[in-house]
Formats: C-alpha cells, structure tokens, sequence
C-alpha cells in the first residue's frame, strides 16, 4: 500500500478546492498546516492499515479531531468505513462539509466538552486521535469514557500526540524559557482575523502519564514508540544531522503514539459541576 500516494492526494484536494474553516483568508495558512503534518498523516494511516490487517477491510473507523480530513480520506479510499467528527465551528463550514460528502465520509459536529459522542454503544472497530488530544482544553477523562463506550469490545484506540520531554521541550527549560505556547496565542486565539480558536496545545503528556491514563481508563497498551517527522529536506545540513543525533534516544523525539485495545468497560459515573466541566 502507497501510503504516501494517498496522504499526497488528499492534501492536493485540498490545495486544489480551498476550505478556509473560519472565512479569515487563511487557505494557504490551513495547506502549510497539512503539508508540515504530512509525515504525521503518513505515520497514522499506516499504523491504522497495520492494526486492522488481521481484520476485514469493513471495519467501523471513526477519526475525532478530523479536521481537513487527510487521514479519513486516505483510510476511506483503502476501504474501511470512515466516520469523522470535528467542533461545531469547523463542521458548520460548508466547504468542510463538501470535502466529506464528495468522498462519502459521514461528517459530524460535536463539542467534546459538553457533549457525549453521538454512536451507538460498540460500535466502532477503532478510533482514532491524531494530534488532538493535546488540544483539549478541559479534562479529557470524559472523553476517553465515551471512546471506551463506542468501542467494540477488543477494538482499539489510537492516539498520536506531542512528547512532552522532547529534546526541543528539554532545552527551552534549560535556557529558563517555557516550552508553551506563547502567550501572545492567548490574544490570536479570541482575535477573529486569526484561525487557531483551537491551534493551542493545552495539555501534554510523557509516556507514563499517557499509560496511566489510558490504563485506568478501560484499555490495556499493546504498543507504543516514539516518532520524528521525516520532511526535514528544507533545514540546512547541520540542523538535520544534529536531529539524527539527538533523535537516536527515543525519548528526545517530539512525537509519541500509543496503541490501545479496549480490554473492560469503563462505567465509573464522574461528578460534573460548572467549575471542572
């Protein structure tokens, strides 16, 4: 299978028919986006193929945090039966909406952060979250739950996020600097000339705190491993040879995923109020 053949025909429709989510101009802005994320799309198409090799090609996929779509497009046109789910701000965009329906993929808008996820218990065969969960802005344990209610009993959860003890992260703490966001991302967050309402990392996590929460949360981890983006053909020599250096310990890479199949039901009842919702 041609990975690569197929992220690259997704973000081409996307340069092809522009979306602008937000109607802020920002088209070759969300392109970029999609090409400096292309070796992460890549990475998870090809995890997914590789977890439902065993199965049938009709299995139940629902992506959350699909957003342009690279990966739920790439996935549907291998054969899976592909659900996407996006903030009700992005899925009232009608171009968004048109991306979906041309590639026959069933679209929904949901806030995660007030709403439990619209499927049917067991449903799904796996569900995916690439470079989202980072984003959340609220606790994401609700969350997981209802992952866990929607899954099939042995189907799976994948989850691609930032490494939080990356060399990158390591280093700005030691020259005294944050590893955050800036916090001028506070003011283009609220700004309407700006399109990241959600462009934010809120929260990330390292190894252990990824394997407790998950664990705790009904799913047992089958895998999981560090990654570094490929693309580097752009940054100079030096700069690619001293991330070969430092990407040889694992743990200094920026990105992590974790694979997990869902081993119990996880139905502990949390305690909602204004102040922790």
């Amino acid at each position: 299978m041609n990975y690569l053949e197929l992220v690259d025909q997704a973000i081409t429709e996307i340069q092809q028919y522009p979306i602008d989510l937000l109607n802020t101009g920002a088209h070759n802005d969300e392109v970029a986006y999609v090409k400096m994320l292309k070796d992460t799309y890549i990475r998870t198409v090809m995890d997914i193929d590789c977890i439902c090799d065993s199965m049938n090609k009709d299995e139940k996929i629902l992506e959350i945090g699909s957003l342009y779509g690279v990966v739920s497009k790439s996935l549907k046109r291998i054969g899976y039966q592909i659900f996407a789910l996006e903030l009700p701000e992005f899925y009232q965009s009608t171009t968004l909406q048109s991306h979906y329906d041309n590639a026959h993929i069933p679209f929904t808008g949901v806030n995660l952060r007030l709403s439990k996820l619209p499927y049917e218990s067991n449903y799904f065969d796996v569900v995916v979250l690439c470079e989202v969960i980072e984003h959340f802005n609220f606790n994401p344990l609700p969350t997981l739950k209802e992952i866990n209610r929607v899954l099939k009993p042995g189907g799976f959860l994948y989850i691609g996020t930032p490494n939080l003890v990356s060399i990158q992260n390591r280093i700005s703490m030691l020259k005294g600097r944050s590893y955050r966001n800036p916090i001028d991302y506070y003011f283009q967050q609220l700004d309407k000339r700006y399109n990241i309402i959600v462009s934010m990392h809120w929260r990330e996590y390292t190894l252990k705190e990824m394997a407790e929460m998950v664990t705790n949360m009904g799913f047992e981890i089958i895998r999981h491993y560090f990654f570094a983006e490929k693309n580097t053909s752009k940054t100079r020599l030096s700069t690619r040879i001293k991330k070969k250096i430092a990407y040889s310990i694992p743990s200094f890479r920026p990105f992590q995923v974790v694979i997990a199949k869902k081993n119990l039901e996880y139905n502990r009842d949390f305690w909602f109020t204004e102040a922790n919702a």
